[in-house]
């Protein structure tokens, strides 16, 4: 077990949360500032820690008296002694999870045990204020605890180099893989951009045209735009990552026109959707294909947890996305009020895209704040869609579960007899213990829609 060091006299760089103390085995961890929900910005918490053998933990709210807590995902099960103003739990393994305290979601404290990653040998940096001479190809370059700020905002990675975070470290900047082949960006550190505005439009971090990345364990909170846009790319992991966003367009992971992808173990929460799947957009061209989301918890504060389809090459008649799967996910919020940006799983394809096989499996949505749970149509999106999508088809839904009620019945639909849904398949998919053909709407140019 270790708990990050406090780095919080640096008076540059300050995000300390007081609304929670948090003691792991007895020590007090540093909790951290994070902003949340773009409809009225608010600050909550967020505290994280290695773990590799049981830990128990203390949680005190000082400054509220705390009626009632919960600990969110409800499918982990974490049990919890209440005295005092206080909770106490064990754990045995790592888990990402929201603890919330007299229902409130938005003050809540974000919680992450995180597996340890073992610091590597390589040059070790000081904090500082740098520039991209730290990142040598061939080498690994390690920032040590405390704050980095990158001098011109973004650090550039070059072929066959790794970046190492460690636990306590804190890179304010953003980090961009652009045409580079075999990059790690890893460790339990954190990628802090609350301090850029939003008008930047940075990432936490960019992967342009690039091949072999892997991104492991690091936090990125408050980017002024996608925590992590993926366009142009092949062969990318991205695991255990955890993010936070406020703005608008703050999207979580975004993909365009990239193939063969695993996304694992991650938490995102997200002022837009959590993970959008799209063809060709602004200088990226072609298909997105072969792309894995699994062990995950989503929480989208604006827009969709999923969402695909939307944007696409229309010039030259559409992209594919296609076997795409969703597996083992919880979704802890989905809150959008607009019409067409519903849907906890959004299939909305324009520009001339085709989505199939499309799989969502394993899946344990929780009561969200206003939304649909399944939005399936070809369509064409005044604001970005020049003409509408082609088809949607091979579509399943399987083992389901939404325990709370639906704010808007779930939806599928075509657009003409050239537009076309079909074969959409749902098995053992329900809301509130009823069966989601109870509330769900079918409408023309529909084929084959099968409830098992």
């Amino acid at each position: 077990m270790s708990v990050y060091p406090l780095y919080c006299c640096d008076s540059n760089f300050n995000d300390e949360s007081r609304d929670f103390i948090v003691r792991v085995n007895g020590e007090e961890a540093f909790v951290h500032r994070v902003y949340v929900d773009m409809h009225c910005v608010q600050a909550a918490s967020m505290v994280a820690f290695d773990l590799d053998k049981e830990t128990e933990v203390e949680i005190e709210c000082p400054f509220t008296y705390a009626w009632r807590y919960k600990i969110r995902p409800e499918s982990l099960n974490v049990k919890f002694d209440y005295s005092n103003r206080k909770i106490k739990f064990k754990l045995n393994k790592p888990v990402n999870i929201s603890i919330e305290v007299n229902d409130d979601i938005v003050h809540n404290l974000h919680l992450f045990a995180q597996a340890p990653i073992k610091r590597p040998n390589g040059n070790e940096v000081s904090p500082g204020i740098h520039g991209d001479d730290i990142i040598v190809s061939g080498k690994t370059t390690v920032l040590l605890p405390g704050v980095h700020f990158i001098g011109g905002c973004t650090l550039r990675m070059k072929d066959n180099s790794a970046l190492y975070i460690s636990g306590g470290a804190v890179l304010v900047g953003s980090i961009e893989c652009k045409n580079v082949n075999n990059v790690k960006i890893y460790g339990n550190g954190m990628i802090n951009l609350h301090q850029y505005p939003h008008f930047s439009c940075l990432h936490g971090i960019s992967l342009e045209h690039s091949n072999g990345i892997c991104v492991d364990g690091i936090s990125i909170v408050n980017p002024p735009h996608y925590s992590v846009a993926v366009g142009g790319c092949e062969n990318v992991d991205i695991k255990n990552i955890k993010c936070f966003s406020c703005e608008g367009w703050s999207d979580g992971i975004d993909i365009m026109s990239s193939k063969n992808m695993v996304i694992d173990g991650i938490f995102m929460r997200n002022s837009d959707d959590c993970i959008a799947i799209y063809g060709s957009r602004w200088d990226f061209y072609g298909d997105s294909r072969n792309i894995t989301v699994k062990n995950s918890v989503l929480w989208a504060d604006v827009a969709h947890p999923t969402n695909i389809g939307c944007h696409g090459d229309y010039k030259r008649g559409g992209d594919v996305i296609e076997d795409v799967v969703f597996e083992n996910i919880d979704v802890l919020n989905h809150h959008e009020p607009q019409d067409d940006y519903t849907g906890v799983f959004a299939i909305n394809v324009g520009d001339g895209n085709t989505a199939r096989n499309i799989y969502y499996k394993d899946i344990r949505v929780e009561q969200y704040q206003c939304g649909r749970l399944i939005d399936i149509r070809v369509c064409q999106n005044p604001t970005y869609n020049p003409i509408p999508g082609k088809a949607i088809y091979n579509v399943f839904f399987e083992n389901i579960s939404y325990s709370g009620f639906g704010e808007m019945p779930s939806r599928i639909s075509g657009l003409s007899d050239e537009n076309r849904v079909y074969d959409i398949c749902f098995e053992n998919v329900t809301e509130h213990g009823r069966d989601i053909r109870e509330n769900i709407l079918i409408g023309e140019y529909t084929d084959n829609i099968v409830f098992k």
